[in-house]
């Protein structure tokens, strides 16, 4: 599960059904898009940060469990 949550209230806004086994959400640095490791879907989302709607299912080899973003935000690197 992926949840939206007021930093002010800490309640939860939104709740969103997340992929099998997802971790280590990385936020782009334009606020617009978050990326979510699915470690057991063996795939990266990418979503829509307002909305919290799926834009893209990346395909990866192997359970990703850990993702970075590069500071310009060229590129989101992962690790297996």
């Amino acid at each position: 599960m992926i949840y939206v949550i007021d930093a002010a209230s800490h309640s939860i806004l939104k709740t969103y059904e997340g992929g099998y086994g997802c971790i280590a959400p990385v936020l782009s640095t334009d606020d617009t898009k978050l990326f979510v490791c699915n470690r057991l879907d063996d795939n990266v989302w990418v979503l829509d940060a307002s909305t919290v709607g799926q834009i893209d299912a990346i395909p990866v080899p192997l359970e990703p469990y850990a993702a970075a973003l590069r500071p310009l935000g060229e590129y989101v690197g992962g690790y297996q």
